[in-house]
Formats: structure tokens, sequence, C-alpha cells
């Protein structure tokens, strides 16, 4: 059974899918194309992945999976920074 990120992927690498998935019109329609797909989240967990999507938030598992860290600027120092914020070395 595929996890809701993991249909995503597959549904974007998908002209097939992604026809089906614009002809959903409510939740039970959204409930029975996972189903048909065999994927195991919810028709809401599923709606709310996609708007989270639509608006450039990740998910959770690719939140996790991704490699962080700072960009340091050398221009940024620590001084212009807190005069910047209007305290007093």
């Amino acid at each position: 059974m595929k996890t809701i990120d993991e249909f995503i992927k597959e549904i974007e690498g998908s002209d097939t899918l992604l026809k089906e998935l614009e002809a959903i019109e409510d939740m039970d329609a959204a409930a029975a194309f996972l189903k048909k797909y065999d994927c195991g989240g919810t028709a809401e967990e599923f709606g709310k992945a996609l708007k989270a999507l639509n608006e450039g938030e990740i998910s959770d598992d690719a939140a996790e999976s991704a490699a962080g860290g700072w960009i340091i600027d050398p221009k940024n120092t620590r001084d212009s920074f807190l005069r910047g914020k209007n305290q007093v070395l």
C-alpha cells in the first residue's frame, strides 16, 4: 500500500492520473481514487497534502529527508546584525 507522498509523486509523473485527479469533485470520489490506486491515506489527508503542495509547503517526510543548514554571509557579521537590531555593543 502506498503512502500519500508516494502516490502524489506517482501522480505527478502520469498524465492519466493527473486527468483523473482533475475530475474529482468530492470526498467520496477522492476516497475511491485513493482506493483504486492502493493508497493508504484518507481523502482528508490527501486533500491536505495536495493543498500544501499547491501552497509550496512540503510534507513532514520530505522535510525530514532534506539536507539543511545555514548559509553564512561574511558581510552579515554578529556586530552588524546586532547594530541592525538597535542593540549597543
